[in-house]
């Protein structure tokens, strides 16, 4: 008896020691089957997975493995000399490339329609963002684990997915910028800590690779480069220091640059060849003429922030944790406050100043979503302050507040997703006040389109 019990002991021991080892991977492979779940709950068309803006991101790949033409795109401006001009960088499609050549050789092997958009080619690309994301939010739990703890950690990780627009744009919309994004910038995040500690050849490179993608998939992510100058810095004094640190390792910092020059030869290259003629700047219309910022002189925060289209808190009021976390850290110089709150506010102007500063059909403002691994920061903060009050009141208060948050978020992604573009000025706040009711069950029997009544 006492053998036995000792051999079940063993083997229990054996598993855990095993699970513990490999949880990321037992976690990862949950969340992918969570995704399919989900999508398939919501439900979420797969035949719309490749479609508009993501179809943009996409289109290099069946154009160069399978058309083998890069210069009549299907989703693509039409050009003067006949040719069709993509305007979205690559980055996305260099991270969708081993998906869709899994999809590639099962249609093949399958005998299936080898095209690059049939079924097996859009679950493919659901699967991929979901590996990203998941692998996005371990490297951002890693990141928060030594400064604030493994609980408070895993808590703002999982309610930074589950109550902001990353749900969305992982399971409802995966094909834009944003999961990948999101996943390049935390290793980014995560490998200047090192680089900054210990400047050399190899921690360039392992900065200079996630950055390099990160602004290949999305020209704005650049802002995080202010890391390098900012992490930190708290006074004029330690601004000078670093300063002189870059001048000191400035050979490092040339190899992340031509790192991000070299990754963007080939968007050049392909800007050029559709166009003829050299291009630099693809977002143009079939004129020529740039898409750009146009509203520099005239920003429109507080649209960006609190309009009924769109706006940041209104439809991720989670990031008022963000804000509190930040001040906080600010008044205590601590956790790189300075560089963040300067991050904030560059993408914010540049995001009020865009020609389209909604995003138009945003579910949220989704341009934010890059930002996030970044604002987790000060929202760990205050979390940990908040856990480690002995209050139980407060503890149990904010879990209660991340629970509403995040049953509001999933509830509006689905009626989002089935009656898209809430825009003005159609879309007014009678509107948001209906979803309301019908999110939290007020009035369950809320018609969608009695929305736009």
């Amino acid at each position: 008896m006492e053998k036995e019990i000792n051999k079940q002991c063993w083997s229990w021991c054996l598993w855990t020691r095993f699970f513990n080892k490999h949880a990321a991977i037992f976690l990862g492979i949950a969340f992918v089957i969570m995704s399919l779940f989900i999508v398939n709950n919501i439900p979420v068309k797969y035949s719309l997975m490749i479609w508009s803006d993501a179809e943009a991101y996409y289109d290099y790949l069946p154009s160069t493995f399978i058309k083998n033409d890069i210069a009549h795109m299907h989703y693509a401006v039409p050009l003067p000399n006949g040719n069709r001009l993509n305007k979205v960088t690559m980055g996305v499609s260099l991270l969708e490339l081993p998906f869709f050549a899994g999809a590639h050789i099962y249609s093949k092997i399958n005998g299936l329609a080898a095209d690059g958009y049939s079924f097996p080619y859009q679950v493919a690309l659901l699967i991929s963002v979901t590996v990203y994301m998941f692998l996005g939010l371990f490297v951002l739990f890693k990141i928060l684990r030594p400064r604030f703890g493994k609980a408070t950690s895993f808590i703002t990780v999982t309610a930074l997915f589950f109550a902001t627009n990353l749900f969305y744009y992982t399971f409802c919309q995966p094909g834009m910028s944003h999961g990948y994004s999101f996943f390049v910038l935390t290793l980014f995040l995560y490998r200047i800590d090192f680089f900054m500690k210990s400047p050399k050849i190899k921690n360039a490179i392992l900065c200079g690779l996630p950055l390099a993608l990160a602004v290949l998939i999305r020209p704005t992510n650049i802002l995080y480069a202010f890391l390098f100058l900012l992490y930190d810095v708290y006074s004029f004094h330690s601004l000078k220091e670093r300063t002189m640190f870059i001048v000191k390792n400035i050979r490092y910092f040339l190899i992340i640059i031509f790192i991000g020059i070299l990754f963007y030869i080939p968007q050049i290259a392909y800007w050029s060849y559709a166009w003829g003629s050299l291009k630099l700047y693809g977002y143009v219309d079939p004129n020529g003429t740039p898409e750009t910022f146009k509203y520099l002189t005239d920003p429109k925060i507080f649209k960006v922030l609190f309009g009924i289209e769109s706006g940041w808190i209104v439809y991720t009021p989670f990031f008022i944790f963000f804000f509190i976390g930040l001040i906080i850290s600010l008044v205590k110089k601590i956790h790189h406050s300075f560089a963040i709150l300067f991050i904030f506010l560059s993408i914010l102007y540049l995001n009020a100043s865009w020609w389209s500063y909604t995003f138009a059909c945003s579910f949220g403002y989704r341009s934010m979503i890059e930002f996030y691994p970044l604002f987790a920061i000060p929202v760990a903060f205050l979390f940990s302050k908040i856990f480690h009050n002995k209050k139980n009141i407060l503890k149990v208060s904010i879990m209660f507040v991340l629970v509403i948050f995040s049953f509001f978020n999933i509830r509006i992604s689905g009626f989002y997703y089935k009656d898209p573009c809430w825009e003005e000025p159609q879309w007014t706040w009678v509107h948001y006040n209906k979803i309301i009711n019908k999110a939290f069950y007020i009035k369950p029997d809320l018609k969608l389109k009695e929305w736009r009544e």
